[in-house]
């Protein structure tokens, strides 16, 4: 699949009458983060899901492209909790801010993971575009098929690496 811009995927977006009227509701809302899953070829499997936070209801609303959709219509998840650590606070997207493109961004993000993790063989993950203490990041996961979580944060305005880590999700000393 062809994954759009964040920038083409928002455009869509605002166009969508869901959204449209949505947002009329929600008047509070705000972009807070793109998500995308990927294969273990970094492909993507489906396109930009958008999620919307809301600081009235503490809640997060996505927004899913529907698929074999030539209209660029969207459909809407029920509103959920939030995924973030208990004293975190839930930060606007700003896509000024998102200056390296997908066809730059792919490139190096196998790079660095065969720079950082060499022997390691990855399976499915996903992407996220999500702005973390103030900086507009590009947060990519994978599962190796040694059983260990994978991941890189990618300043989205520079390119570089802002932090990589492993972590393992068996006890390997049989503890």
């Amino acid at each position: 699949m062809i994954l759009l811009s964040p920038q083409e995927i928002i455009a869509n977006l605002q166009q969508d009458q869901l959204f449209q009227k949505w947002s009329l509701q929600h008047p509070q809302a705000f972009l807070s983060h793109l998500f995308c899953p990927l294969n273990d070829q970094l492909l993507s499997i489906n396109n930009w899901e958008l999620g919307y936070f809301d600081p009235s209801s503490e809640k997060i609303t996505v927004f899913v492209p529907i698929k074999d959709n030539q209209t660029n219509d969207f459909e809407i998840k029920p509103e959920d909790d939030v995924f973030k650590q208990e004293n975190s606070v839930v930060e606007a997207l700003n896509l000024k801010e998102v200056n390296i493109s997908l066809e730059l961004l792919f490139p190096l993000i196998k790079e660095q993971l065969k720079q950082r993790f060499p022997k390691e063989q990855i399976g499915n993950g996903f992407l996220i575009l999500q702005t973390l203490n103030q900086k507009t990041l590009f947060n990519v996961t994978f599962i190796t098929t040694s059983i260990q979580f994978i991941n890189l944060k990618i300043n989205a305005n520079t390119g570089i690496l802002e932090s990589h880590q492993a972590i393992e999700l068996v006890d390997k000393k049989g503890k």
